[in-house]
């Protein structure tokens, strides 16, 4: 298994050493497309017929047409080579950025679920919930290796960051869900960021920075206070005030 202390070692030694660099694409050009035949045969196999849906056939062409251009690709060998795959990875980034949407669009239609038993739904739940893991976890292969070719300060590696403040991404996060509150109801509560009481632990245990990948606890973190303004201005619409929404961060 690759660690986080894996990636983030392989992001500071590709920045200097073109060998890392190469030997890391080689195993992304053997390993990713394995990875995405998997994602396919997990969507071929939703019930109620879900496999035949037009938006679930797109996402299905999306990654069998990067299957099919991976694969054709021949052996990496040298420092251009690595720089042809990475360009080839990085247009996959973008292109399938409806993936969630399509999806999304196929299982929330009427007629899939109208008569399916708790099985059934049971099924299709854990389908989609190996699919979408294992999603982050290509997408952040791909994009560490195409960071870790920038320029970057000392605590960076690719997309891993070491000693980030958590409540500084919690606060970014905190403003972007306002925006989009705001945008629906015309207002918003006030988020209050804490760290929580750890008066039992050693004075330089209680060290709140983190390693790891702040887009993506930014992304958790506005979906969770998305979620938590959108009921709290639902369910104080006729008060003179809104509650404040507490977030606290712990170790």
């Amino acid at each position: 298994a690759i660690s986080l202390r894996d990636l983030f070692t392989f992001g500071k030694l590709s920045q200097s050493k073109p060998s890392v660099r190469l030997q890391n694409a080689v195993f992304l050009h053997r390993e990713l497309p394995v990875r995405m035949a998997q994602r396919i045969e997990e969507l071929k196999s939703l019930p109620f017929g879900l496999a035949q849906a037009p938006p679930i056939i797109k996402v299905i062409g999306w990654y069998s047409f990067f299957v099919d251009t991976l694969t054709s690709m021949p052996r990496l060998v040298d420092s251009d080579d690595e720089r042809k795959f990475t360009a080839t990875i990085e247009t996959q980034l973008q292109t399938p950025s409806l993936v969630v949407t399509m999806l999304s669009s196929a299982v929330a239609s009427p007629s899939t679920t109208h008569s399916a038993s708790s099985q059934q739904l049971s099924f299709m739940q854990s389908v989609l919930d190996r699919f979408f893991t294992a999603r982050i976890g290509l997408r952040f292969l791909m994009e560490h290796h195409i960071r870790s070719a920038e320029p970057q300060d000392d605590r960076w590696s690719g997309i891993i960051q070491a000693n980030f403040e958590p409540t500084e991404v919690i606060r970014h996060a905190a403003e972007d869900a306002k925006l989009l509150c705001v945008d629906e109801f015309g207002y918003a509560p006030d988020v209050l960021i804490e760290m929580a009481d750890e008066e039992d632990s050693p004075s330089e245990r209680r060290n709140s920075r983190l390693t790891g990948v702040p887009s993506h606890m930014h992304y958790i973190c506005t979906e969770l206070l998305k979620n938590a303004m959108r009921a709290t201005s639902t369910r104080y619409q006729d008060a003179a005030t809104l509650p404040p929404i507490r977030a606290t961060s712990t170790r």
